[in-house]
């Protein structure tokens, strides 16, 4: 069982995002770069720490999109460890096209062509579905069955389903992963144990991101702030070049990552105005 992106928006607490007419299509595989870009995520040696960095990051910082290891944040004068996911938000492809339509048939065709994996964002978050490049999901995969010994031979026959199934659905049945990959009950509580799917219900899991508490962390850190910047200016809107001006060494992500994420989901509309972009709340 699949839920279709269409039926995701229709979900969706927020209205339809507006977007001015006349856009090209999006080539999707270059925006989902770009929009990796926007994340604090490099590659390094094997064994190698990140540089400790003042944060939020150039628009243009990233240069790889290895998750295996963690990088250096300081944030409140304080320097800490941080792990990020590489993955992108479907809805905020949504935000750079007018076609959606266009945007849903790219990146299904991607997942069928095993390059592009679909996860959920969260639990509290049915509508939201997260985008990571297929060979990412296969490192955190191997990072998982490190973590979880326990695990691991079920891990492994789940990263090979997976190879074998590249166009699994995010929700599935037990009965349809005891059929179609021989899973036991006790393999999915293994699975759900280790941090690669959630419990729906009885007959019915859905396939979650992998380590991304950190992430789901930032996201709504930066949804919260550039929000209330919105909703304390003089009519409730704001000009987008503020929010990308705006200090604010506590945001993580490149800002025209969240600012994407809400625009896309509807949370914020971007109206043209002689003077740019304004973002503003919706009436």
């Amino acid at each position: 069982m699949s839920i279709s992106p269409a039926k995701l928006r229709r979900h969706s607490p927020y209205p339809s995002p507006i977007r001015a007419p006349g856009r090209p299509k999006v080539d999707v595989p270059a925006a989902i770069e770009d929009l990796l870009r926007l994340l604090p995520c490099e590659t390094y040696p094997s064994g190698a720490m990140a540089p400790v960095r003042h944060w939020p990051p150039a628009e243009t910082h990233l240069t790889g999109t290895d998750p295996r290891f963690p990088f250096l944040i300081r944030q409140r004068g304080q320097v800490r460890s941080l792990r990020v996911p590489p993955v992108v938000l479907l809805h905020q492809l949504y935000d750079l096209g007018d076609d959606l339509t266009h945007i849903d048939r790219a990146v299904d065709d991607l997942c069928t062509r095993g390059l592009l994996t679909k996860l959920r964002l969260g639990r509290t978050e049915a509508h939201q579905l997260a985008l990571i490049k297929t060979r990412d999901y296969h490192l955190l995969l191997a990072r998982a069955r490190e973590r979880c010994p326990e695990a691991r031979d079920v891990l492994l026959r789940y990263a090979e389903f997976r190879r074998n199934h590249p166009t699994v659905g995010v929700v599935m049945t037990r009965s349809d992963l005891s059929e179609r990959g021989g899973f036991s009950p006790a393999d999915v509580e293994h699975l759900v144990g280790a941090g690669v799917a959630l419990d729906i219900d009885a007959d019915t899991i859905q396939w979650t991101i992998l380590e991304g508490g950190d992430y789901l962390h930032q996201i709504h850190r930066g949804r919260r702030d550039l929000l209330g910047w919105v909703r304390a200016a003089a009519g409730g809107e704001v000009a987008e070049s503020f929010i990308l001006a705006k200090s604010a060494r506590d945001l993580t992500f490149g800002r025209r990552y969240y600012i994407h994420d809400l625009v896309g989901s509807g949370a914020l509309q971007r109206a043209s105005a002689p003077g740019g972009a304004l973002l503003r709340l919706p009436k």
